[in-house]
């Protein structure tokens, strides 16, 4: 499963754009179908992952709200409940100025509950709709289909690449030649001694592999 995460973050690729909110993606797989099948199953699964985030957001937006909608819908009982009883209890209200300032707090005190009641209330409802449509915000614009060519080997390019390359590579080769061939018959010595050296590191190299080879047989 590793490897096959490690494999994909490697074959898809995307771009985003926020002009236009439009993502693109690329899938690089060794077969045309596979590519696209690759391309689509990524969107679905993404659009379900997006579905299943939103419905869980909205759930408990909604749990939230129906209690927040039931404190709202008792305080404002009990809000009515006060201005009733002092209506009840103080019918001539209207010639006390100390009646007036109390009946005119407990009626704002009303209205403050009542406006938050009702805006608690429909914002619970619109949270009701949303649950139900489980719709994903994801719009597929292209879906995937399978190329009409690889992207690789490109043919062209390696036309062009392995002779500017070959060429290169045997001006290295020639320059190092014609420069290590005039660097020995300046220092006939220092060649020599490099030369042996060159050869006792070879001799050592081909007996570790040769005592490697010997004990696997062996073993």
């Amino acid at each position: 499963m590793e490897k096959g995460i490690k494999k994909m973050s490697k074959s898809i690729t995307g771009t985003y754009d926020n002009t236009t909110n439009l993502v693109w993606l690329d899938v690089d797989a060794r077969w045309p179908e596979l590519s696209a099948a690759i391309a689509n199953r990524t969107i679905e699964l993404v659009s379900t992952f997006n579905r299943e985030q939103r419905v869980t957001r909205v759930r408990s937006k909604r749990i939230f709200l129906e209690d927040r909608v039931a404190k709202a819908r008792n305080d404002l009982d009990a809000a009515e409940d006060r201005l009733r009883q002092f209506n009840e209890q103080n019918r001539s209200w209207r010639t006390a100025p100390g009646l007036v300032f109390d009946e005119q707090h407990l009626q704002r005190e009303l209205e403050r509950t009542e406006n938050l009641y009702l805006q608690l209330q429909q914002q619970y409802e619109a949270t009701l709709l949303d649950e139900v449509n489980d719709a994903a915000r994801i719009t597929v614009v292209d879906a995937g289909v399978r190329p009409r060519k690889p992207l690789w080997p490109d043919f062209t390019m390696l036309a062009v690449a392995i002779p500017l390359s070959g060429f290169f590579l045997g001006f290295l080769i020639a320059g190092g030649a014609a420069v290590y061939a005039d660097w020995e018959n300046r220092n006939p010595r220092a060649a020599n001694n490099l030369a042996s050296a060159g050869s006792r590191a070879w001799r050592d190299i081909r007996n570790v592999f040769r005592r490697r080879g010997s004990r696997r047989l062996n073993s």
